[in-house]
Parts: C-alpha cells; structure tokens; sequence
C-alpha cells in the first residue's frame, strides 16, 4: 500500500504527465491564421481549440477524425449574438458539416449559423459512428433532398452515433424526395442522441416527422419544444415508436411526464426571435414553457435574452442555466457507461459548464485541482440518478491558470484539463 507521501507524489506526477500531454493544445483562429475553417481543422490536432470570427464561411467541412473544439466568440464571451453573426453556409451545393471518422465527444461545434446544406442525408450535420457535442447553435435552411428516393436528416441526421445536442435551435430544414422524406429537423437511426433545451420550428418532411424522425434509437429527449413542423404523410412533429419524450412542449401532445401542448409564444417569431415571451421582459403574457422544463435542471436565471424561470428549467433552445440534468433511471436509454465531456466554454473566463453520463444511480464526486494537484473545490458530492448532468464551476476567485476537473465514482475516475483566463 502507498504511504501517503507516495500518494502525494504519484497524484503529482499524473498532473504533470497530463499537462505536458495537454500543452501541445492550440488556440487556433479563422481567419487570422487560416483563409478557410477547414484549412484550420486540417492544420490542428486533439485538443485544440478553433475560434472562428463573426463572418460568413461558404464551406462544407468535414472533421476528419480531428477531436477539437470549434467555436464562435460566443464560446470566449458568452454573447449570444456571435451565433447569427457567424455562420458556415453549405451554399445549397453540400452538407455543411461531417462527423464520420469516430469523433468523440471532445470535438464540439459551439455558437454557429449552421445553414444552406444540401445532401441527401444530413444537409446540416451528418453524424456517422461518433459522438459530438453541438451546442449552441442556429441550424437553418438546410435541404436533405433525393431526387430517386428521400431526403432524411434536414438539420441533422445521425447514424449508429451518439451526439450531445444542447441549446439549438432547428428552423426552416426540409427533407424532401421523390418518395418523400424524413425527420425535417432531425433523423437518426440506431442512436442515442442526448437531446436537451432546443427549439425544433417550422421544419417540413414530406412523409414523417416534421421536427424528428427516430428510427430504432433510444434518444434522451427533455425540455425541447416541437412547434410548427409539418409533415407530409401525417402532420406529425415526431414520428417513432416508445419514445420517452418528457418535459417538451409538443403540437398536438405527447405522452410523458411533464409534457404540455401549448402556444410557446415566441417573442416574434416573424423576426426569427424564438426567445419566449414574459412579462418581465416588457411582453404583454407569458410562454406556458416558462418553469415548465424538467424540475431536476436548476435555473436562477432571470434573463429576458436567455432563461426566465427562476423556479425551474424552461422549455426550448433559450431555457437559463443548467446545474444539472437528472435522467430517470429506469429509462431503458440511459447511457451505456460514464462518460466525462469537456467543459465549455474552454478557455473560460469567470464560469464553465462540466457536463457527464452516468450508466446507473452512483455516488459522484467533482473536484477541482489546481496545476500542483491541489485540491481546489468540491463541484458535486452524492448520490445522482443515471443519466445525463452538468454542473457549473464559478471561477470567480480562481486566478488564470490551468486546472484539472476530476469524476470519480466508487469504480471510475477520469481526469480533464481546462484553462481559465482572465
């Protein structure tokens, strides 16, 4: 058995063999330092981080099998407005962005315009075999189209994968064909999709699910609202079979916990403001989705440019902040093991998002370390239901410098690194 002197300096050495590991990540920009955002995804390497100024990007870009973060200045300054002004745009000739060389979940797309794809199978995002995180995004106009056949996958389609998709919003994607087409919004297929606090408006397949189409998957599917998607062949915003959808507001209802069918009252839709309407923000009512999300995800926000509630999570793409998420066990698709995803922003300045699965009920903690291995806080200490958590670290006194974040279980532990700067 290790004395605790040995302990010490093996719990020393691990950080220092992870930092020395990690300082080959980059802070890598479009278009200072490259002409095209694929040029930049070309040039970096895992762990690298590409900030990408406010502009249009008429490119169609594949990761390659890159594990990187790719992001607005919506990732650095957490203004909102950076994801309308920084938009990759298919130009109505390809999809926009591939997944398909076994992404894991530390490549991330953050804070973009994702619009004017054009592909028979996810003319937004095309997510084969591999599990990214996509948060914080507009995911618009885009066209999944087969002339002999039908389009599947609007804005999103997903194969055998299993993609974080959080914050987004899905609008005016169309999945069309010669025999129709599928899921407007979203297709997947053999996945397992976390689908969390998006908007799915206004989104048209000519057969089934206007807003989503699932296909022999078992997606987590919580406080998002289904409004406005046409489908053909029968109108309807989902289309699949035991789905277990909770806490979304749904056009002509759904089964499940916590769901509601009612008007979401956007604040004006007619200007592309999906915000929800509320009183304290100077609008004549309400949205019925206003502390109407899952009761287990945490809001004190009160922010008439992101959440509303103060009591509990809102439904839809701007629903306040996340503390955590708490998936029900008994679920049959909680996900298959713990998973520790990489905080975002990252870099940050003043707070982080640290966000994890688990596969079933486990005591869990959340450390933070500083770069000797010093413990700095304790995130989270007990016992959490499986599913899908995030918990927020405010840095507010920390200094700028590298620190680690640390899962641990009674089975488990994994380590990530994160830089603040301010």
């Amino acid at each position: 058995m290790l004395t605790q002197s040995k302990r010490t300096l093996v719990f020393t050495a691990f950080f220092v063999a992870v930092l020395i590991i990690a300082v080959s990540a980059r802070i890598r920009h479009v278009p200072d330092e490259y002409p095209t955002i694929q040029a930049g995804i070309n040039d970096c390497s895992g762990g690298d981080t590409l900030l990408v100024q406010p502009g249009t990007y008429f490119e169609s870009i594949n990761f390659n099998g890159q594990n990187l973060v790719l992001a607005s200045l919506f990732l650095t300054t957490g203004d909102y407005s950076y994801v309308a002004l920084t938009a990759i745009d298919g130009s109505s000739d390809d999809r926009v962005i591939t997944f398909e060389n076994g992404e894991n979940n530390t490549s991330m797309v953050i804070g973009f315009t994702i619009k004017n794809g054009y592909n028979q199978t996810g003319a937004g995002i095309y997510c084969f075999a591999s599990d990214p995180i996509i948060i914080n995004n507009i995911i618009s106009n885009n066209n999944a189209f087969l002339y002999y056949g039908g389009g599947l996958g609007g804005g999103i389609y997903c194969s055998n994968a299993s993609p974080v998709i959080i914050n987004s919003l899905f609008v005016d994607n169309v999945s069309t064909g010669s025999y129709g087409g599928d899921g407007a919004g979203m297709y997947c297929q053999y996945s397992n999709p976390v689908i969390i606090n998006n908007t799915f408006y206004h989104n048209s397949a000519d057969r089934w699910g206007g807003g989503i189409r699932v296909n022999s998957s078992n997606p987590t599917i919580t406080n998002v609202i289904f409004w406005g998607n046409t489908a053909g062949e029968d109108g309807s915003q989902i289309y699949g079979e035991s789905l277990e959808i909770t806490y979304c507001d749904v056009y002509a209802g759904w089964d499940g916990e916590g769901n509601i069918n009612a008007n979401p009252e956007f604040r004006d839709p007619n200007n592309s403001d999906y915000h929800l309407m509320a009183i304290e923000c100077g609008d004549p009512y309400d949205s019925p989705c206003i502390d109407a999300g899952n009761p287990d995800i945490e809001d004190e926000i009160l922010d008439c440019d992101w959440g509303l509630g103060e009591l509990r999570s809102d439904i839809g793409a701007y629903g306040g902040a996340a503390d955590r998420v708490g998936i029900d066990d008994q679920r049959s698709h909680a996900p298959n093991r713990i998973t520790l995803l990489q905080n975002y922003p990252n870099p940050f300045n003043a707070a982080t998002t640290i966000c994890y699965t688990l596969p079933e009920p486990s005591h869990v903690t959340i450390n933070i370390y500083d770069i000797l291995g010093r413990e700095v806080e304790t995130l989270v200490s007990g016992k959490q239901q499986a599913g899908f958590h995030q918990v927020i670290w405010n840095a507010d006194d920390a200094v700028s410098s590298t620190y680690f974040y640390k899962i641990s279980t009674c089975d488990y532990t994994e380590t990530r690194k994160m830089v603040l700067l301010k």
